[in-house]
């Protein structure tokens, strides 16, 4: 059940520099926003995709 929050609020954190890239690309930042918004895209499914690898104690 937690993993199910945890991916979408992920996601959710993931969507609002989307969401701001949308709009700056209305104001006119493109590159900047698109970057930022690229990175927390990346970083939000690292951080799905390392709460899905199952912890093994005692290994390395």
């Amino acid at each position: 059940m937690s993993g199910r929050i945890a991916l979408f609020s992920v996601a959710a954190k993931a969507s609002a520099p989307l969401g701001a890239l949308a709009l700056a690309q209305v104001a006119g930042c493109g590159r900047v926003m698109a970057t930022v918004g690229t990175a927390c895209a990346i970083a939000a499914f690292a951080l799905a995709a390392y709460h899905r690898v199952p912890f093994r104690p005692g290994s390395k």
